[in-house]
């Protein structure tokens, strides 16, 4: 079984644009960590379902990113970072602990959406993006 999250964001902790913008503050659910304050730059990664089966052994997944940061203007930057690593994705191999799984391509189908969450005001860029990856190279 594959941790499609773990998967995406191991990959975009490696991607040196996005590492760039927000360091290791790269998370998965439940969301923002506790006593996020708005005024650094954050990427939260979710996997929106189990997707559909396409050629086995691959998923195509559908994901949600949003992008933190302390003005519209930086919460943007960490977007743009995101997308362009998605946006080169080509056969790129990420290993999450014992497993090698092969990000085959990526392609954004929604977004970017600028939002501020309701309570706090913080600033975010959402974007959804069909990500197919699998844990075996097809010949």
């Amino acid at each position: 079984m594959i941790d499609e999250t773990a998967v995406l964001i191991a990959y975009l902790g490696s991607v040196g644009g996005v590492t760039t913008q927000v360091s290791t503050r790269i998370f998965g659910p439940p969301g923002l960590p506790s006593g996020y304050t708005g005024s650094t730059k954050v990427l939260v990664v979710f996997c929106d379902g189990s997707g559909m089966p396409t050629d086995i052994p691959y998923q195509n997944l559908p994901f949600q990113v949003r992008c933190y940061g302390d003005t519209p203007s930086t919460a943007h930057d960490v977007y743009e970072a995101v997308h362009d690593a998605l946006h080169n994705v080509s056969a790129t191999k990420v290993t999450v602990g014992a497993t090698q799984v092969v990000l085959a391509k990526a392609m954004r189908i929604s977004g970017p959406m600028y939002l501020q969450e309701p309570e706090v005001g913080f600033h975010f860029w959402l974007a959804r993006y069909s990500v197919v990856m699998g844990d075996r190279v097809v010949a």
